[in-house]
């Protein structure tokens, strides 16, 4: 009985040889199978966590780059303010700190045709003035009288007509002697300012055609700031 128990089990080892080798190969390919699935989702894993602290490092080199680009237009806008303001200042420095009233003589003593060679002092508010040291030297003075300015190539810059009864009293030449008056051109109603035709450094001619006799004792002179 023994034997033939035994000689059963003998005959059936094949067959669960073949059993635990099927199992086994059909365990095997799978286990390495989820393995192989596992690490390539950790390595995925992996990459798209090394991804994301890339983006993140990238988006902040990107907002220092944006920062820093912010940054130096505000230097250049700041600098670009600062250098229109000091232009502005040096344009309408006149406007702004009143210069101070000097005058230079043209001519001592005007004649029926005075012509009078000067160069343009450095300043602004360029006008002219008549010097008179005597009362009978104003009332001596034409009714009309027509200036001119040429450049020093001769092109003409002004030619005006003003009258004795347009001119107006100043007292542009307290300490330049003594005057009983000196009064400066007015035309149509308003101050000669020769500022937009005069160019400072620039070397003029002046001339006044007086139609009638001119007393000796009236000068011209050049009013301006600087």
């Amino acid at each position: 009985m023994f034997d033939n128990i035994s000689m059963k089990r003998i005959k059936h080892l094949p067959t669960i040889s073949i059993l635990l080798g099927l199992a086994v190969g059909t365990y095997l390919p799978r286990s390495i199978k989820e393995k192989r699935a596992q690490a390539d989702a950790q390595q995925t894993v992996t990459v798209s966590r090394r991804q994301k602290v890339q983006a993140v490092i990238g988006r902040f080199f990107d907002l220092i780059a944006v920062r820093e680009r912010i940054n130096t237009m505000k230097r250049i806008l700041k600098a670009a303010l600062i250098l229109t303001v000091l232009i502005l200042l040096a344009k309408y420095n006149r406007y702004i700190r009143p210069g101070i009233p000097t005058s230079i003589q043209l001519a001592q003593a005007l004649d029926s045709n005075s012509r009078i060679e000067f160069r343009v002092p450095h300043g602004g508010n360029y006008m002219l003035v008549l010097g008179f040291q005597a009362h009978q030297a104003f009332i001596a003075f034409p009714s009309s009288c027509r200036v001119r300015i040429h450049s020093v190539v001769g092109a003409e810059v002004l030619d005006k007509r003003f009258f004795k009864n347009d001119l107006l009293n100043t007292n542009w030449l307290q300490g330049e002697g003594r005057f009983v008056c000196s009064p400066t051109i007015i035309i149509d109603g308003e101050l000669l300012r020769l500022d937009e035709h005069l160019v400072a450094g620039g070397h003029y001619s002046i001339s006044l055609s007086l139609p009638e006799v001119t007393a000796t004792n009236v000068s011209l002179w050049l009013v301006y700031e600087r």
